[in-house]
C-alpha cells in the first residue's frame, strides 16, 4: 500500500469514528426523549374511565371519555414540544462540523481551507431542513395517537389496546406493529449526521481543489452491492456524478445519498497529486 493511501485511508476510519460516535450519541438523546414521551402519554390516559372487569370502554360512559380524550389531545402539542422537539433542536443545533471537516481536508492536501459565510449558510439551511424533517415524524405521529384515543372510545376499544396502540407510535416497546417513531428517529440521526458532513467536507474539498475521492466505510452482512463494489476504491467525481440510482424509498446522486438510507460510507477526498 503506497503512503498516500495510508494517509487517506486513516483520514477515513478517523472520520468514521467521529460519526459514528455522534450518531451514537444522537440516537441515544433522541431514544430517552420518546420513551419519557411514551411515559407521559400512557400516563394520561388514566383520566379515563373503563369497566374495571374488562378494561373497556364502554357506551355508558362514552360522553365523559370523549371529554377527557379532547383534554389529552389539547395537550398534545405542548407535551410533544417539551418532551421531543426540545431536544430534536438540541441534537440538531449543537452540532459541530467545521472543525472535523478542516482536519479531514488538511489530513489529504496542503492547500489551506477555511469556513467561510456560505459554508456556514449551507449548515443552516442543512439543519432547518434535519430539523423540520424530525418534527415531521412527531406530528406523524401525534396525528396516530390521536386517531387511537377517539376510535378507542367510539369503538368500544380497551384501555390495554389503546397502551399498545401509543406504544407501537412511539417506541415499539409494547406492541410491534408497524414502524415507530423511535425507528424513524435513528434513521434520522444517522441521514442527517451523515448528509450534513458529506455535502459540507464536499463543498471544502472542491474549494481545495480537490476532485479525486476514495469510497471509505467498513462492509457488514447486509452492505449493498453498490457499496460493496465500491468501498476501498478511488473515483473522478466526474464518474461519481453518473451516478444516480433508486433505492426503497429513495432515490437520488450517489454523490449525496452514497449507498442509499442508512448508508454508513463516505466520499473521503483524496489529493489527485497522490494518484
Amino acid at each position: 500500500m503506497d503512503d498516500w493511501e495510508k494517509e487517506a485511508e486513516e483520514a477515513a476510519k478517523e472520520t468514521q469514528r467521529i460519526l459514528r460516535k455522534k450518531i451514537a450519541e444522537d440516537q441515544a438523546r433522541l431514544q430517552s426523549a420518546i420513551v419519557d414521551l411514551e411515559r407521559k402519554m400512557i400516563a394520561s390516559l388514566s383520566l379515563l374511565n373503563v369497566a374495571n372487569r374488562t378494561g373497556s370502554f364502554s357506551t355508558k360512559n362514552i360522553k365523559e371519555n370523549l371529554a377527557v380524550a379532547q383534554k389529552i389531545h389539547g395537550q398534545l402539542n405542548s407535551v410533544f414540544e417539551e418532551t421531543y422537539n426540545k431536544t430534536v433542536r438540541k441534537t440538531i443545533y449543537n452540532r459541530t462540523i467545521e472543525k472535523e471537516v478542516l482536519k479531514n481536508i488538511s489530513r489529504v492536501t496542503n492547500k489551506r481551507v477555511r469556513f467561510s459565510g456560505i459554508d456556514r449558510d449551507i449548515i443552516n439551511v442543512l439543519n432547518k431542513t434535519n430539523y423540520n424533517q424530525f418534527t415531521t415524524l412527531g406530528k406523524d405521529a401525534q396525528a396516530k395517537i390521536k386517531n387511537a384515543l377517539y376510535n378507542s372510545i367510539a369503538g368500544n376499544g380497551t384501555l390495554e389496546n389503546l397502551r399498545e396502540e401509543i406504544s407501537s407510535s412511539l417506541t415499539g416497546r409494547l406492541s410491534k406493529r408497524g414502524r415507530p417513531m423511535q425507528q424513524y428517529a435513528d434513521l434520522w440521526a444517522n441521514e442527517s449526521n451523515m448528509n450534513l458532513f458529506q455535502t459540507v467536507n464536499n463543498k471544502k474539498a472542491a474549494d481545495a481543489g480537490l476532485d479525486s475521492f476514495l469510497y471509505s466505510g467498513t462492509i457488514i452482512k447486509n452492505t449493498r452491492d453498490f457499496c460493496r463494489q465500491r468501498v476501498g476504491k478511488v473515483y473522478k467525481k466526474k464518474e461519481i456524478d453518473t451516478w444516480t440510482f433508486y433505492w426503497k424509498g429513495k432515490s437520488g446522486a450517489a454523490w449525496t445519498n452514497r449507498g442509499g438510507w442508512n448508508c454508513r460510507h463516505h466520499w473521503q477526498a483524496v489529493d489527485p497529486d497522490w494518484l
